[in-house]
């Protein structure tokens, strides 16, 4: 038996001081964007949907989704706003709105970004894109926020695990990493407890002898550097 979700609109006479494509009592409009609220710790979760207000549609957040599984008559949801424009990337740029407003310390949203969870094969326009940007950069996430998005990612595979990079792509990363000699090792020292720690994680592991093969080729062409030649020499 599903259970009736307690629906908190905004007030309508906040409406009829705005322009009326903004009014919630419109028949059409084709998403919008809401907020949870959990009333044992005041928790929110803030999303949107492509659809109706009462097709069903709960929310897809991880974290959220747990907790109103456990006790979905704890939860109530309001509806933030309407949209009335048939334009699936206009509500995601809706709810970004939202969520650069977000309290990150009390809410079961785990990132910062209106597009949320996986990014494979999803296409965004300019403007999207823009705006994730500009949300992302100097915003500065919380410990808890922090250990949320490890939760939540703990045992997936990267997304791109398994995909070369392109010749184009490496050339950025190595040009960055030249410019930006602090971003890499240059300079800097693995310690005692690092080491210990990367030496513990290749015991057991044995290389393919294709592996070996293409390490031994590429070390081959490599010309040696003069640290190394020295060192060498010593010996």
């Amino acid at each position: 038996m599903t259970k009736k979700v307690e629906m908190k609109h905004l007030d309508k006479n906040y409406y009829k001081q705005k322009d009326p494509p903004s009014a919630p009592f419109r028949k059409h409009y084709f998403g919008f964007i809401y907020e949870w609220t959990d009333s044992t710790n005041s928790k929110t979760y803030i999303g949107s949907h492509y659809g109706t207000n009462n097709d069903g549609y709960v929310g897809s957040g991880k974290l959220f989704k747990r907790a109103y599984n456990k006790r979905p008559d704890k939860f109530t949801r309001r509806i933030l706003e309407y949209i009335y424009d048939d334009d699936k990337e206009k509500i995601l740029e809706t709810e970004q709105k939202y969520l650069d407003k977000i309290n990150w310390d009390y809410t079961y949203n785990l990132v910062s970004t209106a597009h949320g969870g996986s990014e494979k094969g999803r296409v965004f326009s300019k403007s999207h894109k823009n705006a994730m940007s500009k949300t992302a950069k100097g915003k500065l996430k919380s410990k808890l926020h922090k250990k949320n998005m490890s939760k939540s990612r703990k045992g997936q595979l990267a997304w791109n695990k398994g995909i070369p990079c392109a010749d184009e792509t490496k050339q950025k990363i190595s040009k960055t990493l030249k410019e930006n000699p602090s971003m890499g090792m240059s300079g800097k020292k693995h310690s005692q407890e690092t080491k210990r720690k990367i030496s513990e994680s290749h015991k057991g592991n044995k290389q393919s002898e294709a592996t070996k093969q293409k390490r031994s080729k590429k070390l081959k062409r490599k010309p040696w550097s003069a640290t190394r030649r020295a060192a060498q020499k010593v010996r």
